[in-house]
């Protein structure tokens, strides 16, 4: 057994557990809010020499991390989590002054840093690689020459009273960063600057809108994303994408969601491109070579937007898994989409469709099929011969229907398929199968 989780522990379950440790080699033990009095026994934390990951969970027993945990006791811990623990300036300089810490390689302060100064951190703990400051305040601002050894930083939520800028020379000097997390936090990025983050792979900057948007050689260019990004996630950040930005061809992974986007283009073929997220802006069309430029896409989801045409080159999408067009404008559906032979979920909800192609029952491997609140009148039979895979099928609020397929109504009565068609008024007769009248799993049926 390497793996503990005590929760809720009395003083009797920790002697328990401190019998335990000191006969196994625990590498991995989480507290979550203990009593304290067996926590300030030196003879525990000895018995937890083999820790190599400790977790503390608390939320309002503890005030005095120091004096509660013998952090300089464990020889051989490189990973740190403490969650939701107040701890003031002396008690981060006492906890980094620990020489047994010295090598730690990764640090958490989840919601437990209010108001205090974070560089003593990396002035007294020089090998740590990951810092996870997740909801904490800094009263000063961050000396980012002490971050170039990190290669995950975490600031979600974080802030400073000064809502300082991650500016070009701040950018450098975090010359190892692989990953790097600012969402809601007040840190102005200059996002042309991230060109000089040779190392980064991963930026997620969600729901921020702290942005320095001048380019100082083109200050109408759009963001041109540096060729060694492969993920990047600027949600919910409206203030940002108001212009074109410029996919990079090794991109894996993109979300810009609810940005204000006008309009989205693909400059360059994207071939590692696989999940790209752009609900919820004011987009009027997909680009018409999207399934040339991104022929390995996994996931499209793009809901919420006033998209009116499935461009033909989808069918070009081998490998797509999902695809998403939920509350467009959407009148017809390619026939191209039949060629989509990877395809899982297809979710085209509350458009304005009128028919589905024949070639849509040629993709075998469709699972999910979301079809509700459109314009559709008739199903073809032989469009679900095919689909056997088809566990979920939902068509309610199409108020011109008339008629369902037998072979749908039997593998609904075999309880093979979730069958919806809830508020179709004009619903007739149905090929003489009795029903139970049922409203669990969202099967129902309604005459």
């Amino acid at each position: 057994m390497e793996n503990i989780r005590l929760e809720k522990a009395e003083n009797k379950w920790i002697q328990s557990l401190q019998e335990l440790l000191s006969n196994s080699k625990i590498r991995n033990l989480t507290l979550f809010d203990c009593e304290l009095n067996g926590l300030t026994n030196d003879n525990f934390w000895i018995s937890c020499s083999h820790l190599k990951n400790l977790k503390i969970q608390q939320t309002s027993k503890i005030h005095r991390v120091n004096q509660l945990y013998r952090f300089d006791l464990l020889s051989k811990i490189r990973n740190i989590t403490i969650e939701r623990i107040e701890l003031n300036n002396q008690e981060i300089d006492q906890f980094c002054q620990k020489d047994n810490l010295r090598n730690l390689r990764s640090i958490s302060f989840l919601s437990s840093l209010i108001n205090v100064d974070i560089n003593p951190i990396f002035l007294n703990i020089p090998n740590l690689l990951s810092l996870n400051l997740s909801n904490c305040r800094s009263n000063s601002n961050i000396d980012f020459g002490l971050f170039s050894n990190l290669t995950y930083l975490n600031l979600s939520n974080f802030s400073t009273g000064t809502g300082q800028k991650l500016d070009i020379e701040s950018i450098k000097k975090l010359k190892n960063l692989v990953h790097l997390d600012i969402s809601l936090s007040n840190l102005r990025l200059d996002l042309f600057s991230i060109h000089y983050m040779n190392q980064l792979r991963t930026l997620l900057a969600i729901g921020n809108q702290s942005w320095n948007l001048h380019n100082q050689n083109n200050s109408n260019s759009s963001l041109v994303f540096p060729p060694h990004i492969s993920r990047v996630d600027f949600s919910h950040s409206q203030k940002f994408f108001k212009f074109n930005p410029t996919l990079s061809n090794s991109i894996q992974s993109i979300s810009l969601i609810n940005c204000e986007m006008n309009q989205f283009n693909i400059d360059n073929i994207c071939p590692f491109l696989s999940y790209l997220y752009i609900s919820n802006n004011n987009l009027t069309q997909l680009p018409l070579d999207l399934g040339e430029k991104c022929p390995n896409l996994l996931e499209l989801e793009c809901n919420k937007n006033k998209i009116s045409v499935i461009p033909d080159s989808i069918g070009n999408m081998k490998r797509l898994r999902k695809l998403s067009l939920q509350q467009c404008s959407i009148s017809e559906i390619t026939n191209s989409i039949g060629n989509c032979c990877s395809l899982i979920e297809l979710n085209l909800r509350a458009n304005s469709i009128k028919t589905i192609p024949i070639s849509l029952g040629d993709i075998t491997s469709l699972s999910i099929f979301d079809l509700a609140y459109n314009q559709i009148s008739k199903l073809e039979n032989k469009i679900f011969i095919k689909l056997t895979n088809l566990n979920k099928f939902l068509i309610e609020g199409n108020k011109k229907l008339k008629s369902i397929p037998k072979i749908l109504l039997k593998k609904y009565k075999k309880k093979e398929l979730i069958l919806s068609f809830y508020d179709v008024p004009n619903l007739q007769y149905l090929a003489n199968i009795d029903f139970e009248n049922e409203n669990e799993n969202g099967k129902c049926l309604i005459f």
